[in-house]
């Protein structure tokens, strides 16, 4: 028994490498969809010509994408808070427990998002298993940063091949310090990622900044990273939904307001720590039908939190 067991590990060590540790980085794209900016919104916008977007069409429309891709990573950047002073935390809440269904590997903390204080977004965290990122929200009180900076996911992992990590790394915006009545304070956006990558440094094939800020303080934060970063997603709407800048030597896109579009980039692994992004992008009009079953999730959520119909949107 004890020679069977050692031909065994002898053969599997000899097929490692065959299969190759990075096998999947080098030949194998990944798909990124993002979003940002979603200010509550669970079913279509309300506008006037064209109600687009809505979780349930999100979800339809991105477990159908006709992709040969194998790998892909859920991120979303922020702003997601509905700002309703009547039922906006609870539309928060469902909204929140909907991405997760969606399979939402990283979710950013945006300025607005921390209205009801950073305890709230704590609690729906644990009850949903959210996965938040915000490097420089502390809490004053306990003396912690409640959420993580980064979140670490690994993509292409089998039996034979560990896969790849990639770094989702969350920046809040500092222009405004704090909601009044509230105990927490923004900390400094550059010294606080520049902390985190020095944290992951080496770990991650692939490291992506989200954050809510202006493109301005954007620049200012990664002038002096020296190629640290691959991929910044913003989903502050002054840069202009569908379009890709280059800042520092850094990819730079936006996400929609409301979620009206399904924005995915093809990230592709070009050189050593080098990638190149495709995007494409897909409006969710009525046209799109909706994921019947997240919309039974969604509905039944819904009478939980006492949240009625027209509050939650025409689904």
């Amino acid at each position: 028994m004890r020679n069977w067991f050692m031909v065994i590990s002898l053969a599997l060590l000899m097929l490692l490498p065959v299969f190759g540790c990075n096998r999947g980085l080098a030949e194998e794209p990944i798909e990124i969809v993002y979003s940002g900016n979603l200010i509550g919104s669970i079913g279509p916008c309300n506008c006037p010509n064209n109600k687009a977007g809505g979780l349930p069409r999100r979800a339809y429309t991105q477990a159908r994408l006709n992709s040969s891709i194998t790998h892909r990573l859920v991120i979303d950047a922020g702003n997601f808070t509905a700002i309703h002073p009547d039922y906006g935390p609870a539309k928060t809440e469902l909204l929140l427990a909907g991405m997760v269904q969606l399979g939402i590997d990283a979710i950013n903390i945006g300025y607005r998002d921390l209205r009801s204080g950073h305890e709230f977004l704590e609690e729906i965290q644990q009850e949903y298993l959210v996965p938040f990122v915000s490097a420089n929200v502390y809490d004053m009180k306990t003396k912690t940063r409640p959420f993580a900076g980064h979140r670490m996911i690994r993509l292409g992992a089998s039996v034979f091949d560990p896969g790849f990590l990639v770094a989702v790394i969350g920046i809040t915006d500092q222009k405004r310090r704090t909601f009044p009545g509230q105990n927490y304070r923004i900390e400094d956006p550059a010294e606080s990622l520049q902390a985190e990558l020095d944290e992951i440094a080496g770990q991650a094939q692939l490291v992506i900044l989200m954050t809510d800020a202006e493109r301005a303080d954007i620049i200012n934060w990664t002038r002096n990273l020296e190629g640290r970063l691959d991929l910044i997603v913003s989903s502050n709407n002054r840069l202009g939904h569908g379009r890709m800048l280059n800042e520092n030597g850094y990819p730079l896109v936006s996400t929609g307001r409301q979620g009206k579009y399904f924005d995915r980039l093809v990230a592709a692994h070009v050189g050593s720590h080098q990638w190149q992004f495709e995007r494409h992008s897909i409006m969710l009009d009525s046209e799109v039908p909706s994921d019947p079953d997240l919309v039974k999730y969604i509905r039944k959520l819904q009478k939980e939190l006492n949240l009625t119909t027209s509050q939650v949107g025409d689904i």
